[in-house]
């Protein structure tokens, strides 16, 4: 596919649904990106004032305000605001790319956010393309990275949490409500009552399938095995477990059973960007870390103090982990309102230190945690690190205990700041009562928080106390720009837009994400881009695709869900020669198309494994092959990626 043809459709949508028709051009595409950080920036520095002027001026002029930049074709505009009430002028200096600059006058002086929505339509096509071919330096630098959080995480000890909060300053007083709070919500949490799983992600000592049951068998640390038994949790039944313990002689049991509490660092593809780092767990742990984590979350969803009384606002839970609708949505509502501020936090599930963890837990919780940890990575060179954070990305344990870290912190900061102290929770149940009673605002999905908005400096100065970082750039509180759980939204106007995942088709998951784009695009008015899209699919699948409706399948051009819809999708397909057919039975219109099976094998696998599996999970042998034709997730295979399908030409439906 050619960048540059795409961008010169995305330019005639513009054209077509705005008005304007930059000329795009693929060699200044870091321009683009650079535009709209700075454009974020601006509105957030413009606030809640009114932009009454847009000013060009010269290179000179703009040499004086910031260094000139070197490229050619940059307007240097000023930016002039003013309240109501106020006599005098603020001016932002903002450098444009000539060909956007149309688009950027049009926004400032209408405030119309569609306008704000096609510059970063433009300006962001590119930025998180896949890029599957790692160099070998950002290899390195992902890892030095890594190993160099791991190393402050080292300083973030539990002595030192501790020492920090017998301090009375705003940080020890936080530090010490926020171990209130966690103990409170943590205090249900039956840890022994879990039911382990196998996650759809890779571990450390098998590649997925049966060879996680077979890594599995009768395999943990001592430390798991002191509070989830060998015979209960990693066996089928206590009678096969003993049969096995006992034919078997002292040194196999140590060398078959115990098992290092050791991670492996993984280097995965992201964008082209850099890659992303991951640290893919022991089968052992994943299976324990599972159960502990639907268990946990549960127990959050549950207490009294994550409970909101937003009930109208679509706004039940501070915390919710199944669905970040919610969080999305006060960010909407924030951005016409500015009741809310929209925190981000730089490498967030990196930065949460075993050593907070340990402070904020009690002894039996902390025994829970430490029990499915794992306490060394080994990195791609052979070497075996220390590991000093609680859990890395690749746990399954990092998502509910990051989540319940930053919300303890930032509702502690916040109770801080109304004056609320430590002693007078201890000393006194009135004020116990009011804490546990007053209604929450604060939010959290992973390390995306919301607070109320006159609260955003105090919660962001107390994270950076506590050592995490606040990503400045991507918290906004004072203008009316919003951005959490992927909603991106400007005075109750949402910017969503259409991202290019891959730059070349080479695979059929290539082909699985283009032709997704081109379904979102057309069905969001960019036609010319669409169009393009489905024939650069058509020409790697070798036949044409017909054109369908909403209910249609997705391996054909999408139209408009209605009865207009069908009647235009009828009418390509005719005169574009695509096959078509009435299926009688169904009383449907089908076309020719792609159809997707599973690649089905047989695991082969003994009765131990296989009584094991179906205790577990319920999946036997016949339920197996049913749940991977129906297609989606299944416990053997995880979500079925569409280069692990074979594919023919059949009857879909279309309309």
């Amino acid at each position: 596919m050619n960048i540059q043809t795409m961008l010169d459709r995305l330019s005639r949508d513009i054209r077509i649904m705005y008005g304007f028709e930059p000329q795009l051009r693929v060699s200044r595409v870091p321009l683009y990106e650079a535009l709209w950080k700075e454009l974020l920036v601006l509105i957030e520095n413009v606030g809640d004032r009114k932009v009454v002027d847009v000013q060009t001026i010269g290179a000179v002029e703009a040499a004086r305000l910031t260094l000139l930049s070197k490229a050619n074709d940059i307007d240097h505009c000023l930016v002039w605001c003013a309240r109501n009430a106020e006599a005098f002028r603020l001016g932002y200096y903002v450098s444009v790319p000539r060909e956007l600059a149309d688009l950027l006058y049009a926004f400032w002086g209408t405030g119309n956010p569609g306008f704000l929505r096609a510059l970063r339509q433009v300006c962001l096509f590119t930025y998180k393309s896949k890029s599957n071919a790692i160099t070998e330096q950002q290899t390195e630098l992902a890892i030095a990275g890594f190993l160099e959080r791991n190393a402050l995480c080292s300083q973030l000890s539990e002595r030192y949490y501790r020492r920090k909060s017998e301090s009375n300053d705003g940080s020890g007083q936080t530090l010490r409500i926020a171990r209130l709070l966690w103990r409170i919500v943590t205090s249900r949490w039956d840890y022994r009552d879990i039911k382990p799983s196998h996650g759809p992600g890779a571990v450390a000592d098998a590649k997925g399938g049966h060879l996680k049951w077979e890594a599995l068998d009768r395999q943990c640390s001592r430390l798991c095995d002191k509070l989830y038994p060998v015979s209960e949790f990693f066996s089928p039944s206590p009678g096969m477990f003993i049969h096995a313990w006992a034919s078997k002689s002292l040194i196999d049991r140590d060398l078959k059973t115990w098992r290092d509490s050791h991670a492996k660092l993984a280097v995965v593809p992201k964008d082209k960007r850099g890659p992303r780092i991951i640290c893919t767990q022991p089968t052992w742990a994943m299976w324990i870390q599972q159960g502990q984590r639907r268990n946990l979350e549960a127990t959050i969803q549950r207490s009294r103090l994550i409970t909101t009384h937003r009930f109208r606002s679509g706004v039940s839970s501070s915390i919710k982990f199944d669905n970040q609708e919610q969080n999305g949505l006060l960010a909407l509502l924030s951005s016409r309102t500015r009741e809310h501020a929209t925190i981000d936090l730089k490498d967030a599930s990196d930065l949460v230190s075993w050593g907070l963890v340990r402070y904020l837990s009690n002894k039996e919780v902390t025994l829970a945690l430490a029990c499915s940890r794992t306490t060394h990575v080994r990195v791609p060179s052979g070497e075996l690190v220390k590991l000093h954070m609680f859990a890395p990305m690749g746990s399954a344990m990092c998502f509910p205990v990051e989540s319940l870290v930053f919300w303890v912190i930032a509702t502690a900061a916040m109770h801080v700041r109304r004056g609320v102290r430590y002693e007078a929770i201890c000393h006194n149940k009135s004020v116990l009562r009011d804490v546990m009673a007053s209604v929450n605002d604060c939010f959290v999905f992973g390390d995306d928080v919301i607070v109320p908005r006159e609260e955003c400096s105090n919660v962001c100065e107390r994270f950076e106390e506590i050592g995490f970082k606040p990503n400045y750039q991507k918290t906004f509180a004072e203008g009316f720009y919003r951005e959490s759980c992927g909603v991106d939204a400007y005075a109750g106007g949402r910017l969503d837009i259409f991202r290019l995942q891959c730059s070349s088709i080479t695979s059929m998951s290539d082909a699985y994400s283009t032709i997704d784009l081109a379904r979102r695009c057309r069905l969001g008015g960019m036609l010319e881009l669409s169009n393009y899209l489905e024939c650069q699919v058509e020409a790697y699948l070798g036949f044409g695709l017909a054109a369908g409706n909403g209910n249609s399948a997705l391996w054909v051009r999408e139209f408009p869900c209605d009865r207009w819809g069908s009647y235009e999708a009828l009418h390509w397909n005719m005169a574009h020669n695509r096959k078509i057919r009435y299926n009688m039975r169904f009383h449907r219109w089908e076309a020719k198309s792609v159809v997707a099976r599973p690649r089905l094998y047989k695991a082969p696998q003994d009765g131990r494994y296989r009584l094991f599996r179906g205790l577990t999970t319920g999946v036997d042998e016949h339920t197996f092959v049913k749940r991977a034709l129906e297609g989606g997730y299944d416990h053997e295979l995880g979500w079925l990626s569409p280069d692990n399908l074979q594919y023919h030409q059949g009857w879909v439906a279309a309309f």
